[in-house]
């Protein structure tokens, strides 16, 4: 599990659980895990 990240005020909340799922879901899979980031998909 990895820690709890602060999204502040930014309204990304939509980025930070994809990214954390992806992220997740890359691990049970058997994927180096690593640290997804949420600002890749808000600034896409």
């Amino acid at each position: 599990m990895t820690p709890v990240r602060d999204q502040a005020a930014c309204g990304g909340c939509w980025a930070f659980a994809i990214s954390e799922v992806i992220g997740d879901r890359l691990g049970a899979l058997g994927c180096s895990r690593g640290v997804m980031s949420p600002q890749d998909l808000i600034s896409c």
